[in-house]
């Protein structure tokens, strides 16, 4: 759980800009009952430094939206992905 909130802590700033309120506070409710509900059950840590530097970077560095939107969608894939690799070799 304390990964989650610290996580939440970091993200919230870099979508912060976003005028879309609904949008975000539907996401960040969806994300937290996820992350309840199935990170929870697996080990979790910190993503490497180099993933985490290349989205900040890109999110503010006053890359374009689009390149931000690219760098957010490949954040996600990995976690998602990250999260898969761990729940195949639990089971």
């Amino acid at each position: 759980m304390q990964f989650t909130e610290l996580n939440e802590q970091f993200h919230r700033p870099l979508c912060a800009p976003c005028p879309n309120r609904n949008l975000l506070d539907r996401e960040w409710h969806r994300m937290s009952l996820i992350r309840r509900s199935s990170f929870t059950f697996l080990p979790r840590g910190p993503p490497p430094r180099s993933t985490r530097t290349n989205t900040s970077s890109t999110s503010c560095g006053g890359a374009s939206a689009g390149d931000v939107e690219q760098a957010t969608r490949a954040h996600t894939v990995r976690t998602m992905n990250a999260y898969l690799d761990a729940a195949r070799q639990r089971s």
